[in-house]
């Protein structure tokens, strides 16, 4: 029994280090990350299979952290990825660039590739006020001026 409970305290106090070295505050909210160099290549499955793996477990990242709670203040997720060959070259991508990517490297027969995920939470700015009318008057005089 006591061997349980020993077990309990060592996971709580490593859940403890995760939450306090997994996630990181900036000013633009709480900031956790996946760093991560993946293989492209592998003896014993297809690199057709193995690229599709791959994109499947950084689509599940993204899923797991839109699903968290946002922070008071913030509306959405912002995701910063960078992505290359290897840490040192790796560059900034937009998130929806990045299976395009990975075929890139497929092509270029690549042995394995860098890719760097940092999520924080922010906030939408308000959009702009516009109102029917001068929505309408403006319509009017850019196909006036035509």
């Amino acid at each position: 029994m006591e061997d349980t409970k020993s077990n309990v305290r060592g996971w709580r106090a490593a859940k403890k280090l995760i939450l306090t070295f997994g996630a990181w505050s900036t000013s633009n909210g709480l900031t956790s990350g996946m760093r991560k160099t993946y293989a492209l290549v592998d003896k014993d499955q297809h690199a057709d299979r193995l690229s599709d793996r791959i994109k499947h477990d950084i689509r599940k990242y993204f899923n797991r952290q839109r699903n968290k709670t946002l922070p008071k203040g913030s509306d959405h997720w912002l995701f910063d990825c960078k992505i290359g060959p290897d840490e040192a070259l790796a560059q900034g991508i937009h998130p929806k660039e990045i299976n395009a990517k990975i075929n890139e490297f497929r092509l270029q027969e690549l042995p394995s590739f860098f890719i760097e995920i940092l999520t924080r939470a922010a906030k939408r700015p308000p959009k702009p006020e516009h109102h029917p009318d001068q929505v309408l008057e403006q319509t009017l005089t850019e196909h006036q001026s035509d």
